[in-house]
């Protein structure tokens, strides 16, 4: 009873979330290339909200006015892939929650601008709808690892996408 309900509110608290989050974007600032193509919606400084199907994902910090970082300091470049095998094999899973939307792992692709920023990044995202599942090992970075006790995420399939912008970007 005590999972149903955590499964509940999760479930509830996410789709309030989008809501919430679809309901704001309407006032939110537009994040466009200097061909004026939109990129997504303003969240702060180095971070953009990137519509994909009818969900919202945070890049996790990797935009900077002058591209996309692959910088440690800001931005994640860690891919952890979560599997419910001990072994990393099977279906490919993507944790699935973040403070205001579910985030996106950002990882910059070539070529660089003059300022050593990318262009062109792959966005690894949990496809939505997210499921509780029982994570026995993860791969981050193409290492396969097995946490000391079982963990319980919610996670979606992984999946990704490759966009190509022309920085630097401008905030309207």
């Amino acid at each position: 009873m005590r999972n149903t309900c955590k499964v509940v509110l999760f479930i509830f608290l996410i789709l309030s979330q989008i809501h919430n989050f679809a309901s704001a974007q309407e006032a939110a600032l537009s994040v466009l290339d200097s061909n004026n193509v939109y990129v997504g919606k303003y969240l702060n400084r180095y971070s953009v909200a990137i519509k994909i199907g009818d969900i919202w994902y945070a890049s996790q910090y990797c935009f900077a006015m002058d591209g996309i970082s692959n910088d440690g300091d800001s931005c994640s470049q860690r891919l952890v892939i979560e599997y419910t095998t001990a072994n990393c094999t099977g279906t490919k899973y993507i944790y699935a929650s973040g403070p205001l939307m579910p985030e996106m792992i950002t990882i910059g692709q070539p070529p660089l601008t003059a300022n050593g920023y990318y262009t062109s990044a792959i966005f690894y995202y949990p496809q939505f709808p997210f499921s509780l599942q029982i994570i026995r090992s993860e791969s981050i970075n193409g290492y396969c690892v097995n946490p000391a006790t079982p963990l319980t995420y919610y996670v979606g399939v992984m999946n990704s996408v490759t966009m190509t912008f022309t920085p630097p970007f401008t905030v309207n």
